[in-house]
């Protein structure tokens, strides 16, 4: 690309019946300056992309670090939700299982209880027909007085 120093250093050769030097000269100055505002804001551009392709670059990083967190977030939250569920299911199976010991438990006290029932009145109407057999045997003494 030509450079605004190699367009000002351009010199055009004369001709008899050639164009008006001052003409040229005036032609080739606005040329120049614009080709140097042109040439300055295509470096202003390129700069400006480089710095914008940095930019694209740091979001792109910082983008797979948020999916590489996001993944991980995701992947812990789920953990813990599987380890919560478990946990939840041993404390129900837990509490199952204690509730079936106390109803085995209270099985046992109740067929305990009907036992020792039975076996006190068992006691009972032995105790009643000695009682009864005492008091004839006594009933009897009493009439043989």
């Amino acid at each position: 690309m030509i450079t605004p120093l190699e367009l000002e250093k351009t010199d055009f050769k004369r001709a008899l019946f050639g164009f008006s030097k001052k003409t040229v000269e005036d032609f080739f100055e606005k040329v120049k300056v614009d080709y140097e505002k042109l040439y300055k804001e295509n470096i202003e551009l390129k700069d400006k992309i480089t710095m914008l392709n940095e930019s694209v670059s740091q979001y792109k990083s910082m983008e797979d670090v948020l999916k590489t967190a996001m993944i991980t977030a995701q992947s812990s939250a789920e953990e813990i939700k599987k380890n919560a569920q478990e946990k939840a299911d041993n404390i129900v199976q837990e509490a199952e299982y204690m509730a079936q010991k106390s109803r085995e438990f209270a099985n046992q006290e109740t067929i305990n209880i009907k036992a020792e029932y039975e076996n006190l009145r068992k006691e009972m109407v032995i105790y009643k027909n000695q009682m009864e057999t005492l008091i004839k045997t006594q009933l009897e003494m009493l009439e043989k007085i």
